[in-house]
């Protein structure tokens, strides 16, 4: 059974606001036009209070319950694995723990940033936040994300990444719906890719989370947090490559490590069903009951193990995890990609671009988040349904000029090394 972590970060007072409909994403199409077009309120409640950032004790994997795939390139043992995923699930399970170890990345960011004159506005980090599906998601802008940042976020995790071996040829990009055999092989094959973030299962993911989880553990690993001794008395220990390949090779319960140590919203389910009544008659029949606690913020866990509280809590409390330049290099690009949904919305009702800042421009960002907000079911994490403001791979969905796909890989962008904006 998970317990709730002891350690714990608060936040100065926040302004909390609550959507009016917590069902109008798994709703149809012609009822999600209707809610922009409707004169309804948008926000139901309002409360301001500290917000207590912990996460959960991590289970204790045993060695007798994982299964090493007889493909995997090296030697391992189960003891040995179960030992070092142990570890990592001390720094996935906790965000106190992963924002230690993402310290250093932030204060590499923070002083290219200063060199390279990168100024993002603080006015840019919201006074308000929403109650969203098991995790908070930022308020309405008070300041357009437009920086023009020229990937460095990116230059810098590919600068370490090839230190190591990894994203040699670049940091690849998914465009579409891969199977878990695909995705694992483009890890073994010794890449970490990112993630279209104007495809709505992406949107509250973003397309760096993964690698930034990654460099959490590697950073571990560097200052003896988690141990990658193969062999005691030789001293050999995995490389980077090899730790992600053991991440997908070994699987728990049916699931390989890496769902299981950070692309998983297992912990945000459990606390949601483990503080609800316990016992079958205690709970009312109404599956309303469900969405709603859903949305309740007492029920959130801060768990990095689900990358969508892992983003968000960044977006949200870069200043409590002293993490400040990644919170504001995020949230820019977070705005950025809100904008082009409030765009690809108003285009779609043929209605006029409102202006940015104003009432109507902030509505049309609420309605936007409310619905992509209830679109997740009742595993916090499947998006399953097709919305008119985002991308869709198997609909309206066009490769950037400055990607190619290869046949092999039609669901994988590759950045063109040569393409200039014209």
């Amino acid at each position: 059974m998970l317990g709730v972590e002891a350690k714990n970060l608060k936040s100065d007072k926040r302004k909390i606001l609550f959507f009016s409909n917590l069902v109008i994403g798994r709703q149809p199409t012609r009822d999600h036009i209707n809610f922009f077009k409707s004169s309804s309120e948008e926000i139901i409640k309002c409360t301001e209070a500290h917000i207590y950032i912990r996460g959960v004790i991590p289970p204790k994997i045993l060695p007798s319950e994982l299964t090493i795939s007889q493909n995997l390139s090296f030697s391992i043992s189960k003891k040995r694995v179960a030992d070092i995923f142990n570890q990592i699930l001390t720094i996935t399970c906790s965000p106190h723990n992963f924002a230690t170890y993402l310290q250093p990345l932030n204060d590499e960011l923070s002083s290219l940033m200063k060199s390279r004159n990168l100024i993002i506005d603080e006015r840019i980090i919201p006074d308000e936040l929403f109650a969203g599906p098991g995790f908070y998601i930022p308020g309405s802008p008070t300041l357009k994300g437009c920086t023009k940042k020229n990937r460095l976020l990116d230059t810098l995790l590919l600068m370490k990444e090839q230190a190591e071996g990894v994203n040699m040829k670049g940091a690849p990009k998914l465009a579409g719906i891969l199977t878990n055999e695909a995705a694992n092989q483009i890890i073994i094959d010794g890449e970490i890719f990112s993630e279209e973030e104007q495809f709505i299962g992406a949107f509250f993911h973003s397309s760096y989370i993964h690698r930034l989880l990654l460099q959490a553990l590697w950073e571990a690993v560097k200052q003896g947090a988690i141990d990658l001794t193969l062999d005691k008395k030789t001293k050999q220990k995995l490389s980077f490559r090899q730790f992600l390949e053991m991440l997908v090779s070994v699987q728990y319960f049916g699931d390989t490590l890496w769902t299981h140590g950070f692309d998983s919203t297992q912990d945000s389910k459990y606390v949601y069903e483990y503080r609800l009544p316990r016992t079958y008659a205690d709970i009312p029949h109404d599956p309303s009951f469900h969405v709603l606690h859903k949305f309740d913020p007492s029920l959130y866990t801060f768990s990095p193990r689900s990358p969508y509280v892992a983003y968000t809590q960044i977006l949200c409390f870069g200043k409590e995890l002293k993490l400040p330049a990644l919170q504001l290099y995020l949230l820019d690009s977070y705005y950025k990609e809100a904008d082009k949904a409030v765009r690809h919305a108003e285009d779609h009702l043929k209605t006029p671009h409102t202006k940015f800042g104003t009432l109507e421009y902030k509505t049309y960002y609420i309605r936007c988040m409310n619905m992509l907000a209830s679109m997740y079911d009742s595993n916090f994490s499947s998006v399953d349904d097709y919305i008119f403001f985002a991308a869709n791979p198997e609909i309206n969905w066009e490769i950037p000029e400055k990607y190619f796909v290869t046949k092999n890989q039609p669901n994988v962008m590759r950045r063109r090394t040569n393409f200039l904006k014209p």
